[in-house]
């Protein structure tokens, strides 16, 4: 077998030989050369019994084929992949830009308009109110104007921004600009929020003192009836506290987002500069803000105090410590410092039972040593000049009080005694500018004329309202 195919490889290799040499001499004996191949071929095959299958797809030889067996990703564009991420972030920024926009006028200020501002302005006008067989309106409209300063002018702006917002996205693209349309909002919140928290402690005194009048407190129950748990009217008044810092999150993260050669980067770079000032000029408003809420919430947690919220008072400090009684004896109490009275308090499960309160107006500080309440610790000793109650604005002489603390560390003591002595101080200085005030008032007024003190506001618009 081995020497038969030998045999006939040298025969073709022969023929070819012979083929490539008579190429140059005679045509016909390439014809008969070719001839000889063909019919060598076609006896080997019908010898052997093969089939007609030629050789270079038998097995015995192999072609090798260029087969793409991975996918090679090295001729894309990193910088394309790049900017592709960074555009669906922006956009997502931007649709959640829109919702927050949507939710807050539809969640919060149509709520406010439609179920309390509406309904109260419209009774306070009339003579006469017959809602749930009321004979007296919920509250005059001085008190609607305390309660809701400027937000219709709120309203009306941010229903404005939302209305920019969706403009924008209608015709949004990858190289859309924004920042156009976004330093356009800047001067109208600024000046609507500044109104807004010049106010805000008159209106959450404000709602504190008619939840305490029936009328008003029957109305409001009827119209939480309707809303969730969480929409109560003071959530709803306090919620645009957070509209700022919700602006300055979301626009600097839009910017952050937006690829450097892209057409509004230098834009959006401005944007978040101004809503970073705007954040900057805002923050101490807003800290006021929560400094008011705490106070009112620590009001109405409190039991059987005989005084009222009011929109001056502040909290300084709280804590945990030991009140020593004129028996020589220890009882726990929770102390809440406030701008114009110490306040203390017994914790009771879901309350504060008041347990009595120091006008800080005049009062005397001074740290106590040891041996005088022959105690270990750190104690202060309070002298109040008087001892009064505020319901009514209005406070009663009585003999002077003397009230001791027991801290637990000389840090505490140390804290505490400068924030009463500087509290009493400004207290002081309150004192002489009324008088002051009161004094040039007095030289101004022509004979004859009527002033009236207490609340006022603008009759040129409800934005300006305070407390004279």
């Amino acid at each position: 077998m081995y020497g038969t195919n030998y045999s006939r490889q040298y025969e073709t290799e022969h023929n070819v030989i012979d083929k490539s040499t008579a190429r140059k001499s005679d045509p016909s004996i390439i014809s008969a050369v070719s001839s000889n191949l063909s019919s060598l071929r076609l006896s080997e095959m019908s010898s052997s019994g093969a089939s007609a299958t030629p050789d270079w797809m038998t097995s015995n030889h192999h072609v090798e084929f260029d087969i793409i067996d991975s996918l090679d990703y090295d001729d894309v564009d990193d910088g394309l992949i790049d900017q592709e991420m960074m555009h669906q972030k922006r956009e997502s920024i931007i649709k959640e830009l829109h919702n927050s926009e949507k939710m807050y006028i539809k969640n919060v200020l149509e709520v406010l308009r439609d179920s309390y501002i509406l309904p109260l302005r419209k009774s306070a006008k009339q003579p006469s109110y017959g809602f749930l067989g009321m004979k007296k309106p919920p509250c005059t409209e001085r008190e609607t104007n305390w309660l809701f300063c400027n937000f219709e002018d709120i309203i009306r702006i941010h229903q404005e921004i939302l209305t920019s917002l969706e403009e924008r996205l209608a015709i949004w693209g990858p190289t859309q600009i924004m920042s156009d349309v976004v330093l356009t909002w800047f001067p109208k919140i600024q000046e609507a929020y500044h109104v807004y928290f010049d106010n805000y402690s008159i209106m959450v005194t404000t709602v504190e003192r008619l939840n305490r009048y029936p009328p008003f407190k029957k109305f409001s129950e009827s119209v939480e009836k309707g809303l969730t748990k969480e929409k109560t009217l003071l959530h709803l008044l306090t919620t645009p506290v957070s509209c700022i810092p919700r602006y300055g999150k979301l626009l600097s993260a839009l910017a952050d987002s937006t690829y450097s050669l892209h057409p509004d980067y230098a834009g959006l770079m401005q944007c978040k500069q101004r809503v970073e000032q705007l954040f900057e000029e805002f923050k101490m408003r807003i800290a006021e803000a929560k400094n008011i809420d705490q106070v009112y919430e620590i009001h109405t947690t409190m039991t059987d105090q005989p005084f009222g919220i009011r929109a001056e008072r502040r909290l300084y400090l709280q804590g945990d410590f030991i009140q020593i009684t004129k028996s020589n004896t220890q009882e726990e109490r929770t102390y809440f410092l406030f701008s114009d009275m110490l306040v203390y308090v017994r914790r009771k499960q879901n309350s504060l039972q008041y347990k009595g309160h120091i006008q800080l107006e005049r009062a005397k500080i001074r740290l106590l040593p040891k041996d005088e309440v022959n105690e270990e610790g750190y104690c202060i000793e309070i002298i109040s000049s008087f001892q009064g109650v505020d319901s009514l604005n209005t406070t009663f002489m009585a003999s002077p009080t003397v009230h001791i603390m027991k801290l637990p560390s000389k840090a505490e003591q140390m804290k505490w005694k400068a924030c009463l002595e500087n509290s009493v101080s400004h207290i002081e200085q309150l004192t002489m500018q009324s008088r002051l005030q009161t004094s040039n008032s007095s030289k101004l007024t022509p004979p004859g004329s009527i002033r009236k003190q207490g609340t006022t506001i603008s009759n040129e618009s409800s934005k300006s309202v305070s407390l004279s």
